[in-house]
């Protein structure tokens, strides 16, 4: 017989529902205003935040309401990677003036990578943390060139050399720093388990 789940409320529980409604509403609207209009005209960085917190009032209400626990899915995974990059990507593009990176091929291609990179955190396997970040290093640094060399045109001279190096750099950084937070907290649980004796 299953047994109730004790309702836990948790900013995880929010954020995944908000980034799960977030990511069809603001793919629908770009993608229509894309394809209607020109393939440069998609929503610009506030109406994302806007449509963003709606989606995280509506989140955080549903899981009062319905007392909703966290749960982790394949499906949370690529909502937060879709999340992630589009305001990423927008705030780059508002920050730095004459960027072509915002328009309808750069919404098309963070759809497959979101669903490559959740499908790997979800099903991949690989017990070597070094193999598993080459692996996302290899399919994350094609995306970002494809972005960057191929829709955006930064192609000329040395900008292509430039921008594979500083992603690398990045990227290496990144994943170094996670590697110690997730290293510190699981000695820290195992430090927090209590001791068994073989014995009573």
């Amino acid at each position: 017989m299953k047994t109730n789940e004790a309702f836990k409320p948790h900013i995880l529980t929010v954020l995944a529902t908000a980034c799960i409604t977030f990511t069809p509403f603001s793919f629908i609207i770009n993608f229509i205003c894309g394809v209607s209009i020109t393939v440069n005209t998609l929503l610009q960085l506030w109406a994302g935040i806007l449509i963003f917190a709606l989606c995280f009032i509506f989140a955080l209400v549903r899981m009062l309401v319905k007392k909703v626990n966290y749960k982790k899915s394949g499906t949370n995974y690529f909502s937060y990677f879709y999340t992630a990059i589009y305001f990423i990507i927008n705030i780059f593009v508002l920050a730095v003036e004459g960027t072509n990176l915002w328009n309808l091929f750069s919404l098309l291609l963070l759809v497959p990578y979101s669903a490559i990179m959740a499908s790997l955190m979800r099903f991949m396997k690989i017990n070597s943390f070094l193999l598993r970040e080459i692996i996302y290093y290899a399919v994350s640094i094609t995306a970002f060139l494809l972005l960057t060399s191929v829709i955006g045109d930064y192609n000329q001279g040395y900008t292509t050399m430039i921008l594979f190096g500083t992603f690398t750099l990045v990227f290496t950084i990144g994943a170094f720093i996670y590697f110690l937070i997730k290293r510190s907290i699981a000695q820290a649980e195992n430090e927090d388990k209590a001791y068994k004796p073989m014995f009573d």
